[in-house]
């Protein structure tokens, strides 16, 4: 055991060590948080969330594993936060459920949840203001779409700001973080573009048909039919590139000749996807 004693006196010298300096970095976050708040800007910017782990995981030479990194980091950003205002995030479900565990995976165990059983009050609770983000089930891996998300997609003002995939190998819901501010961009994103059309065989000549035209790779393409509506559908689509990209593109315009609506609901960084 004595031969030991060096190695744990040298484990309590870098401890010391790192206290300090996440002292050191709350301060300047604290700092940051300061000048946000007089800019008026969100304290939660994904865009520069996801480019902090992935400058991270480039600086990594081992032993720690990328994923252990982001793990340690996350709760790091996540007590940086909480320092920067007591940010609020409502979850679609109960303590512990699926939703909130999504949630905390992504912004950690320092910050305030609050829980609603309806989707539709997780949309409500961010419209109002009375949480900072919400997060929300869209796709799930035994069930496919969630119909109600979408819908609430489709009449609410609420944005997309980040992505979460919950679950072991390929098979995983994805969940997704919801706010009132737009993210912006990281240099590998994607976007998501909701549309209303009269009939499931317009899907491709009226929605997918001007993407793959100008050469815009979509991920995903998922519908659901509306009820008492006729045949009428929402579409999902989630095209590659921000939504920038998008309205440069005149795309959305043709689209809204095309179909009966359109809304790009948002754009959010690839998960763990390498920067420019």
């Amino acid at each position: 055991m004595n031969d030991l004693a060096p190695f744990r006196e040298k484990i309590d010298q870098l401890d010391d060590q790192l206290v300090k300096l996440l002292n050191e970095r709350a301060e300047v976050a604290l700092q940051i948080g300061a000048m946000k708040e007089k800019a008026g800007l969100p304290v939660y910017a994904p865009e520069r969330e996801e480019m902090l782990l992935r400058r991270i995981e480039k600086k990594n030479a081992g032993p720690l594993r990328h994923e252990s990194l982001r793990a340690i980091y996350r709760e790091i950003m996540s007590a940086s936060l909480s320092l920067e205002k007591d940010l609020k995030v409502v979850c679609a479900g109960g303590r512990g459920g699926m939703a909130h565990l999504a949630a905390l995976s992504k912004f950690g165990s320092s910050l305030q949840y609050v829980f609603r059983e309806q989707v539709r009050d997780v949309f409500l609770r961010v419209e109002t203001g009375e949480a900072d983000c919400g997060v929300v089930l869209l796709k799930s891996a035994e069930r496919g779409i969630e119909k109600a998300t979408m819908e609430c997609f489709a009449e609410s003002k609420a944005v997309i700001l980040a992505e979460i995939r919950l679950g072991e190998g390929e098979k995983k819901d994805r969940f997704f973080v919801i706010g009132k501010g737009p993210c912006r961009p990281s240099g590998n994103d994607r976007s998501l573009v909701l549309v209303r059309i009269k009939k499931l065989l317009d899907l491709h000549s009226h929605a997918v048909e001007p993407f793959l035209r100008r050469s815009i790779s979509l991920s995903e393409v998922e519908s659901i039919f509306l009820s008492g509506e006729d045949g009428e559908c929402l579409c999902l689509l989630e095209p590659e590139g921000c939504e920038s990209v998008l309205l440069s593109s005149a795309l959305l315009e043709e689209l809204k000749e095309r179909c009966l609506e359109v809304r790009v609901l948002g754009s959010f960084p690839k998960l763990g996807a390498a920067g420019p």
